[in-house]
Protein backbone atom coordinates (compact mmCIF):
# COMPACT_ATOMS: atom_id res chain seq x y z
CA UNK A 1 0.00 0.00 0.00
CA UNK A 2 1.58 3.14 -1.00
CA UNK A 3 -1.01 5.47 0.31
CA UNK A 4 -1.94 8.79 -0.43
CA UNK A 5 0.02 9.47 2.58
CA UNK A 6 1.42 7.47 5.12
CA UNK A 7 -1.75 6.08 7.10
CA UNK A 8 -1.16 5.14 10.94
CA UNK A 9 -3.31 1.93 11.59
CA UNK A 10 -4.30 3.12 14.70
CA UNK A 11 -6.57 5.91 13.34
CA UNK A 12 -8.80 3.68 11.38
CA UNK A 13 -11.87 1.66 11.78
CA UNK A 14 -12.58 -1.28 9.92
CA UNK A 15 -15.99 -1.33 8.19
CA UNK A 16 -16.86 -5.12 6.54
CA UNK A 17 -19.33 -5.45 3.74
CA UNK A 18 -21.30 -7.12 6.16
CA UNK A 19 -22.25 -3.43 7.94
CA UNK A 20 -21.76 -1.32 5.32
CA UNK A 21 -23.89 -3.11 2.79
CA UNK A 22 -20.85 -2.80 0.10
CA UNK A 23 -19.82 -5.47 -1.79
CA UNK A 24 -16.29 -4.97 0.04
CA UNK A 25 -14.85 -4.33 2.95
CA UNK A 26 -13.83 0.21 3.99
CA UNK A 27 -11.33 1.64 6.43
CA UNK A 28 -12.39 5.10 7.87
CA UNK A 29 -10.19 6.86 9.33
CA UNK A 30 -9.99 9.85 11.39
CA UNK A 31 -7.63 13.03 9.97
CA UNK A 32 -4.94 12.56 12.41
CA UNK A 33 -1.59 14.67 11.32
CA UNK A 34 -3.16 14.41 7.65
CA UNK A 35 -3.18 17.68 5.81
CA UNK A 36 -4.76 15.86 2.67
CA UNK A 37 -8.49 15.77 1.65
CA UNK A 38 -10.91 13.78 3.49
CA UNK A 39 -10.46 10.05 2.61
CA UNK A 40 -11.50 6.38 3.05
CA UNK A 41 -9.69 3.34 1.97
CA UNK A 42 -11.53 0.62 -0.10
CA UNK A 43 -10.53 -2.71 -0.51
CA UNK A 44 -10.06 -4.37 -4.12
CA UNK A 45 -11.53 -7.81 -3.08
CA UNK A 46 -15.02 -8.61 -2.25
CA UNK A 47 -16.44 -9.71 1.15
CA UNK A 48 -15.19 -9.36 4.68
CA UNK A 49 -11.26 -9.04 3.50
CA UNK A 50 -8.69 -7.32 5.48
CA UNK A 51 -5.67 -6.30 2.94
CA UNK A 52 -4.93 -2.78 3.35
CA UNK A 53 -2.20 -3.51 0.93
CA UNK A 54 -4.83 -4.31 -1.92
CA UNK A 55 -6.74 -0.71 -1.62
CA UNK A 56 -8.10 2.10 -3.36
CA UNK A 57 -8.55 5.26 -1.45
CA UNK A 58 -11.76 7.28 -2.25
CA UNK A 59 -12.27 11.26 -1.39
CA UNK A 60 -15.30 11.80 0.71
CA UNK A 61 -17.61 14.62 -1.07
CA UNK A 62 -20.16 14.61 -3.28
CA UNK A 63 -18.03 13.05 -6.32
CA UNK A 64 -16.58 10.31 -4.48
CA UNK A 65 -13.64 10.10 -6.43
CA UNK A 66 -10.85 7.40 -6.38
CA UNK A 67 -7.82 9.44 -5.64
CA UNK A 68 -5.18 6.60 -5.73
CA UNK A 69 -5.44 3.01 -7.30
CA UNK A 70 -8.49 1.17 -9.14
CA UNK A 71 -11.95 0.14 -8.08
CA UNK A 72 -14.54 -1.83 -10.25
CA UNK A 73 -17.36 1.21 -11.93
CA UNK A 74 -20.38 -1.13 -9.83
CA UNK A 75 -17.72 -0.56 -6.58
CA UNK A 76 -17.59 2.93 -7.35
CA UNK A 77 -20.88 3.55 -7.83
CA UNK A 78 -22.03 1.90 -4.14
CA UNK A 79 -19.58 3.68 -2.61
CA UNK A 80 -20.40 6.77 -3.80
CA UNK A 81 -24.74 6.47 -2.50
CA UNK A 82 -23.06 4.99 0.83
CA UNK A 83 -21.09 7.88 0.90
CA UNK A 84 -23.79 10.15 0.19
CA UNK A 85 -26.19 8.71 2.62
CA UNK A 86 -23.47 8.66 5.47
CA UNK A 87 -21.04 12.35 4.60
CA UNK A 88 -22.31 13.91 7.62
CA UNK A 89 -21.29 10.75 10.19
CA UNK A 90 -18.27 10.29 8.22
CA UNK A 91 -16.56 13.82 7.96
CA UNK A 92 -17.38 13.83 11.96
CA UNK A 93 -15.38 11.14 12.44
CA UNK A 94 -12.79 12.73 9.81
CA UNK A 95 -12.66 15.53 12.20
CA UNK A 96 -12.41 14.21 15.82
CA UNK A 97 -16.48 14.72 16.47
CA UNK A 98 -16.96 11.48 16.79
CA UNK A 99 -15.18 8.37 17.89
CA UNK A 100 -15.69 5.19 16.11
CA UNK A 101 -18.45 3.73 18.32
CA UNK A 102 -20.62 6.73 17.57
CA UNK A 103 -19.98 6.58 13.64
CA UNK A 104 -20.92 3.38 13.17
CA UNK A 105 -23.94 3.91 14.95
CA UNK A 106 -24.66 6.59 12.51
CA UNK A 107 -24.01 4.53 9.56
CA UNK A 108 -26.88 3.85 6.90
CA UNK A 109 -25.97 0.86 5.09
CA UNK A 110 -26.82 -0.05 1.74
CA UNK A 111 -27.91 -2.78 -0.56
CA UNK A 112 -25.57 -4.00 -3.26
CA UNK A 113 -27.16 -5.68 -6.36
CA UNK A 114 -24.91 -4.99 -9.61
CA UNK A 115 -27.01 -7.33 -11.88
CA UNK A 116 -30.50 -5.31 -10.97
CA UNK A 117 -29.11 -1.49 -10.96
CA UNK A 118 -31.83 0.55 -9.89
CA UNK A 119 -33.55 2.81 -12.62
CA UNK A 120 -33.47 5.70 -10.47
CA UNK A 121 -30.14 5.29 -9.01
CA UNK A 122 -31.32 6.04 -5.39
CA UNK A 123 -29.89 3.37 -3.03
CA UNK A 124 -31.95 0.51 -1.55
CA UNK A 125 -31.57 1.12 2.26
CA UNK A 126 -31.33 -1.88 4.44
CA UNK A 127 -33.81 -1.98 7.63
CA UNK A 128 -33.16 -0.16 10.29
CA UNK A 129 -32.64 2.92 8.23
CA UNK A 130 -35.89 4.54 9.88
CA UNK A 131 -33.68 4.83 12.82
CA UNK A 132 -30.44 5.26 11.64
CA UNK A 133 -32.26 8.52 10.10
CA UNK A 134 -33.58 9.68 13.02
CA UNK A 135 -30.67 9.00 14.99
CA UNK A 136 -28.66 11.63 12.70
CA UNK A 137 -31.63 14.48 12.67
CA UNK A 138 -31.56 13.76 16.69
CA UNK A 139 -28.84 12.40 17.68
CA UNK A 140 -28.47 11.33 20.64
CA UNK A 141 -26.36 12.81 23.85
CA UNK A 142 -23.60 10.79 25.37
CA UNK A 143 -23.94 9.01 28.09
CA UNK A 144 -27.75 8.50 27.76
CA UNK A 145 -29.75 5.93 26.78
CA UNK A 146 -32.69 5.94 23.91
CA UNK A 147 -36.16 4.44 24.04
CA UNK A 148 -38.77 4.12 22.47
CA UNK A 149 -39.70 4.33 18.62
CA UNK A 150 -37.09 7.15 17.33
CA UNK A 151 -40.32 8.22 15.21
CA UNK A 152 -42.26 9.19 18.28
CA UNK A 153 -40.25 11.74 19.21
CA UNK A 154 -41.29 14.91 19.15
Amino acid sequence: MSGVEEIDPYLLSVLFARKTGLPVTVWVRTRGNSSGPATLMVARSPGDRVDMDDAAFVALGPEGKVVEGFLDPDVIKAVKRWTGLNAGCLLDHWDGRTDSVEMVRSLIPVSFSPAHPRESGDPVVSRGTMFCIASNAQPIQPGTQETGSPLSRG
